[in-house]
């Protein structure tokens, strides 16, 4: 009948106020949606990939909230290509206590996307960003739910991350208490050099950083090991590897003659 599509013209006069408003930033009309958006950054929020259900906008009129919804719609159609740079803030897919985060001190200091808190976090400590970006999310992931503990620590009470590393270990068939608290004291009854406890503890909690995992999170173009071509993961960067499998005959040679032994 050549009619418009009712409910399309609506969604795109709403989407047409998006442009309107950020032009508009500083006239007197915006004054109001400004003081219900302060909390989410004012017009930065339309930059941002978020969810409308976890901005902090309560009693935004509902005309502003409708904008929103319809921007968001927009906002996910360019976020499913975007896959550096993002925005950290109002982001739907980082979130406390299930709301969005926006810290005003940190935006007006310069900090917006991932890439811009990096830099300003390796410019202050003189660090190189991908380095920090995998640190960073080793340390998140070795952090243990807190959990109250009482006065004399239950023998089977784990930590989140203790629970993780023995299923794991159970998984493997390794199913003995005490097997399990020898593995979790090994890395700190190898050695005194405290880098090589913390190297051996990443080990046994597979948080070390591999090929695999770092592809995954776009800091390397291929997950591929450089020596062989395989797949790098944990077990093939330590053992299986052609070049490391090398390594690990010729330990036993090198231990038989510093030691004069017979390993073999």
């Amino acid at each position: 009948m050549d009619l418009p599509e009712l409910s399309s013209t609506s969604k795109s006069l709403k989407i047409a106020w998006v442009k309107r408003m950020i032009e508009s930033n500083m006239n007197n009309w915006m004054t109001i949606p400004l003081d219900y958006l302060r909390h989410v950054g004012g017009t930065l929020v339309f930059e941002c990939d978020y969810d409308i259900t976890t901005l902090d906008i309560s009693g935004l009129p509902p005309f502003y909230y409708e904008v929103l919804i319809a921007w968001s719609q927009v906002q996910a159609l360019n976020s499913a290509n975007r896959t550096t740079d993002i925005i950290l803030w109002n982001n739907k897919n980082i979130t406390i206590a299930g709301k969005s985060v926006y810290y005003h001190d940190w935006h007006q200091v310069g900090i917006k996307n991932n890439q811009r808190f990096y830099d300003l976090f390796c410019e202050k400590f003189n660090l190189n960003a991908p380095a920090v970006y995998t640190i960073l999310t080793i340390l998140r992931s070795s952090f243990p739910t807190m959990k109250p503990r009482p006065e004399k620590r239950n023998p089977h009470y784990l930590t989140k991350s203790e629970s993780d590393f023995s299923h794991r270990l159970r998984r493997l068939g390794i199913t003995d208490s005490d097997t399990i608290k020898a593995i979790y004291e090994f890395p700190f009854k190898i050695t005194k050099e405290t880098k090589l406890c913390i190297f051996q503890f990443k080990i046994n909690h597979n948080i070390l950083p591999h090929g695999y995992w770092l592809h995954q999170m776009k800091i390397l173009d291929s997950p591929l090991c450089p020596s062989c071509g395989e797949n790098e993961t944990l077990m093939q960067m330590l053992a299986s590897c052609p070049s490391v499998s090398v390594f690990w005959l010729k330990v036993p040679r090198w231990w038989n003659v510093n030691t004069h032994t017979n390993t073999e």
